[in-house]
């Protein structure tokens, strides 16, 4: 079990680290625009919080509260894994256990948001009258990989009560 409980820990410390990977990767651009007249890109957090003449994105925004949630949440498991006052028959396992289904549904679906960030913002990818041409930026793809694996990192640490049951 005490194998376990390290795994655990050095696991939600990784997951945390990805986390926070894909929290600093929203600053890298969502939206790509090539016009006839100039080209520019704005970042997640620019559609998130509104910059400039663009409004703050509800959607984007709960995506950025369920990252941090899910970003405490691993912490907090990996505290937990870690403590040596936690013995086999305590709660906290089922803190343990708690906690990384939070990290777990809480960074995936911040994942998934992140992902549909071009729909959330009410936009879409292609071509518009042959004038500009809208992609998808790194900052999408690449905050969202980070965050959908941070939440399957997580998933071990979510198992905790099953597996200290079967001993």
């Amino acid at each position: 079990m005490k194998n376990y409980r390290r795994i655990t820990s050095v696991l939600g410390i990784i997951a945390a680290i990805f986390a926070l990977a894909g929290i600093l990767f929203c600053l890298l651009p969502a939206v790509s625009i090539d016009s006839v007249i100039g080209s520019g890109s704005s970042s997640i957090f620019d559609y998130m919080f509104g910059a400039g003449d663009s409004k703050a994105n509800a959607g984007l925004i709960i995506a950025f509260i369920f990252m941090i949630i899910g970003l405490l949440s691993s912490l907090v498991s990996a505290y937990i894994a870690s403590r040596k006052t936690c013995k086999r028959g305590k709660k906290c396992d089922l803190f343990l256990t708690v906690s990384g289904i939070t990290g777990f549904a809480f960074l995936l679906t911040a994942g998934i948001l992140i992902f549909c960030t071009i729909k959330l913002i009410g936009g879409s990818t292609g071509s518009i009258a042959g004038l500009a041409t809208v992609s998808v930026g790194s900052g999408v793809i690449v905050s969202g990989i980070f965050l959908v694996l941070a939440s399957l990192i997580e998933v071990p640490a979510s198992l905790a009560l099953i597996i200290d049951s079967k001993k």
